[in-house]
């Protein structure tokens, strides 16, 4: 039931008349999409007037006592393009410093090549992956927040490489490469914070030494651009509401807390709670790293307090993981819906819709949590029986 999905009768080389339809069939209908989404945000989307104006002020303010200073922010959004936001550069320091340049460009040459990058980095995860599992390029042919983040100017997808990468530095035996890799997926770090607790649960003590040995070089370069007290002027930045889209629009717990009892933060934190200990569970249980890693990929993104549509790209991983390492068919069903357009929609379109997000969510880890027990417990009944 857990191993690695063989490819089909046919090769690689020469895929099936009716494989190749539906990619090419998928594609278009992204086209589509994407054109729908791009007349809806075109003039965000084609002056660059989206969240890459923040990526852009940080690298320009990268080592400078500005960092988190909205004034010294505004000066830059104002020189960039006109407009004034109204919060701050809000990652670690240290990706201001690998940013840094994009600030030796034009706003709108830089722009360009961001997205350039960003369109670069999801071909390479859809190169990696989708040789094993074609259906991943169909789903992301159809995704709605690969199209979001595209159009926002956001680095989801290259995020979502990141995690890709250190998964293939795994399968190659590369331990203390993939944790180095994975220390990088900290410039969106809420969307993979339960990833330590599913190598924990699998003891792969190489793999977090890596990412601690790339953590800390990265915690060293945040110190030495940003001074020793930015930790207190990044959390303080965290913290501006303006940060943080409505309840209503967000891809997380929180659209089900908001719903189901208005907002309440008892509420927030007891489901909270009961995802990682799903995700806990799930890691314990599992033989299997990778499925391990496509439970706590789903419940980081679930327990994150800042999530919106395009965040839910990073559910391309997880379905990649699911698909290529497990034969049940309805954990396989969930993993297929957790990435369709249907749930990027919901989230698009708010409050009620926005709750199926994190409701297929929750549904998808308790069928996954199902599953490995059954599966253990046919496992232990077979070593009775021998």
């Amino acid at each position: 039931m857990w191993a690695r999905v063989k490819p089909g009768p046919h090769s690689a080389d020469e895929p099936m008349v009716k494989d190749r339809a539906a990619i090419w069939i998928s594609v278009l209908a992204g086209f589509l999409i994407l054109g729908g989404l791009f007349y809806l945000t075109r003039d965000r989307s084609l002056t660059g007037h989206n969240d890459f104006l923040s990526l852009y002020t940080g690298a320009t303010l990268a080592g400078s006592p500005g960092l988190y200073s909205l004034e010294a922010n505004q000066k830059v959004h104002l020189a960039a393009t006109g407009t004034a936001l109204e919060f701050v550069f809000f990652r670690p320091p240290y990706y201001a410093v690998l940013l840094k340049p994009l600030a030796w460009l034009p706003y709108r040459a830089a722009y360009l090549l961001f997205q350039l990058i960003a369109l670069g980095s999801i071909a390479w995860f859809l190169r990696a992956f989708g040789r094993e599992t074609p259906e991943l390029i169909v789903f992301a042919s159809l995704s709605v927040p690969l199209y979001c983040a595209f159009l926002n100017g956001q680095d989801t997808g290259i995020a979502t490489a990141i995690a890709g990468a250190a998964v293939v530095a795994l399968r190659r035996g590369k331990d203390t490469l993939a944790g180095l890799i994975f220390s990088l997926a900290t410039i969106k770090f809420h969307l993979f914070i339960l990833v330590p607790l599913a190598l924990i649960m699998h003891r792969r003590w190489h793999v977090l030494k890596g990412g601690a040995i790339g953590g800390l070089i990265l915690a060293g370069i945040s110190f030495l651009s940003a001074g020793f007290d930015w930790p207190q002027r990044y959390i303080a930045a965290l913290g501006n509401p303006a940060l943080h889209q409505a309840a209503a629009n967000s891809a997380t717990l929180r659209s089900a807390a908001e719903a189901l009892a208005g907002g309440s933060p008892v509420m927030l934190v007891g489901l909270s709670l009961l995802v990682v200990v799903i995700a806990g569970w799930i890691a314990w249980s599992t033989p299997d790293t990778e499925i391990a890693l496509a439970g706590a990929l789903v419940a980081s993104l679930l327990i994150a307090f800042h999530a919106t549509a395009h965040d839910m790209t990073v559910l391309l991983l997880p379905l990649a993981l699911v698909l290529s390492r497990c034969q049940d068919t309805r954990v396989r069903g969930m993993a297929a819906l957790l990435a369709s357009p249907i749930l990027g929609i919901c989230v698009f379109l708010g409050a009620p819709f926005s709750v199926a997000a994190p409701g297929v969510g929750m549904l998808f880890l308790l069928v996954l949590a199902r599953s490995l027990q059954v599966q253990t417990a046919m496992t232990r009944a077979e070593g009775l029986a021998s």
